[in-house]
């Protein structure tokens, strides 16, 4: 039997917490996970194996010093004895807290394995990654036996702007199971779901958490142009987050009510997806994002902006990772990008230029089916090399052998 700890902070969102979750639900039945959580309540994404709880339920204050340095300190005696007495491969940790947890209880008794999902120098935004994370990357990631990035983009980012060195870092794409998602995209869309198809459309669709990275106010900003063109347009926003009631506000303000609909979690987006004429993904940074690929093995064609991390990788594979964003609407290889908008909050009516390109973006391909359908069809190609077979023969590779 081979065991192998991971450590996330919860398994009911997130795309790190559902690349875990895959990850152990892929794994042979020689290997036994064991899955160290802050909160194992309300776990949403499949698991096998063993759960270990640390305890730490939701709290107003959670980013408090106080919080933090209580979990961090619980986390890192967890997996202290755990490491000691459990006879394991290796520990696999999921995002920077419990990467930096990881590296600080040790590699004595087993590999220590570090994963990185987002572009650390884009989150540089972020005062606490500018001040706190980014510093500690430098200092601390190079001490464990690997640093595994999900895209090509974060591999270039840690190498040529947090230091570290190349020959411990490789890159493991974000694996998925595409047979299922293309199976229960095939589903009935759910009775109260129904209602959000009335109407001529078109139907767009985005998917993520209601957060800053994910840049949600920009696409509803650019979508009063797209709603002047067509106006029973309807833009489906699947995800729930922090930034929801700003996003309510802010599409009351513009009167978009009738356009746009805050769909929040569903147990089968790819069915809505599927149904919608197009994906739309405003993202300001990623890592590798898990929503355009279902979008892709959905089969919805995809516009998105060209953050540095991931998007360019799975839409233009023949552009160079590390190369300028584009600066106008780009038609490539797999489906559309577009530039990435500015990251600011605006209350002012007129868009920036960012917003209006992606509006751009959005009504070209509605009025050209002859540019979008080419997409649809491509959709599989896209992502064939993203199944989460060959993702995890990689990370058995990594966890056994640390190469």
């Amino acid at each position: 039997m081979k065991k192998v700890i991971f450590i996330a902070s919860t398994l009911n969102t997130g795309g790190a917490q559902k690349v875990l979750s895959n990850i152990v639900m892929k794994l042979p039945e020689e290997y036994h996970a064991v899955i160290v959580l802050n909160d194992a309540q309300n776990i949403v994404y499949p698991y096998k194996g063993e759960i270990v709880d640390l305890g730490f339920r939701p709290k107003e204050n959670k980013m408090s010093l106080w919080y933090q340095g209580m979990v961090f300190i619980k986390r890192i005696m967890a997996l202290r004895k755990l490491k000691r007495t459990g006879g394991y491969v290796a520990a696999v940790s999921f995002l920077d807290s419990a990467n930096v947890a990881n590296i600080l209880s040790g590699k004595k008794y087993c590999r220590t394995i570090v994963s990185v999902h987002n572009n650390l120098t884009e989150s540089a935004s972020s005062r606490i990654y500018k001040y706190l994370v980014n510093p500690m990357v430098r200092v601390l990631y190079g001490k464990a036996d690997k640093v595994v990035a999900v895209s090509k983009g974060i591999e270039y980012d840690l190498i040529h702007n947090l230091k570290l060195s190349p020959e411990n870092i490789v890159t493991i794409y974000n694996g998925h199971d595409i047979n299922k998602i293309r199976e229960m995209s095939e589903k009935p869309i759910p009775d109260n779901c129904r209602s959000w198809f009335e109407g001529k459309g078109p139907f767009l669709v985005t998917m993520g958490r209601m957060n800053y990275q994910k840049g949600q106010w920009h696409l509803i900003r650019a979508m009063r142009k797209i709603a002047e063109k067509y106006p029973d347009v309807k833009l489906l926003l699947l995800g729930d987050g922090e930034l929801r009631e700003s996003l309510e506000a802010l599409i009351q303000k513009y009167q978009l009510e009738q356009n746009i609909i805050l769909c929040g979690f569903l147990d089968n987006p790819f069915a809505i997806l599927k149904k919608c004429d197009l994906y739309v993904f405003p993202s300001l940074f990623e890592g590798f994002p898990n929503a355009l690929i279902e979008a892709l093995a959905a089969g919805t064609p995809c516009i998105s902006a060209d953050f540095h991390s991931g998007a360019r990788e799975i839409l233009a594979p023949d552009l160079p990772v590390n190369g300028d964003g584009v600066e106008k609407i780009s038609y490539v290889k797999y489906g559309v990008l577009v530039p990435v908008c500015d990251g600011k909050w605006r209350e002012q009516e007129e868009l920036t230029k960012e917003e209006e390109t992606l509006a751009d973006g959005v009504l070209e391909l509605l009025a050209q089916p002859d540019k979008m359908e080419p997409y649809r069809a491509k959709a599989a190609e896209a992502v064939v090399a993203l199944d989460s077979d060959t993702m995890v023969s990689e990370w058995m590779k990594v966890m056994e052998t640390g190469r």
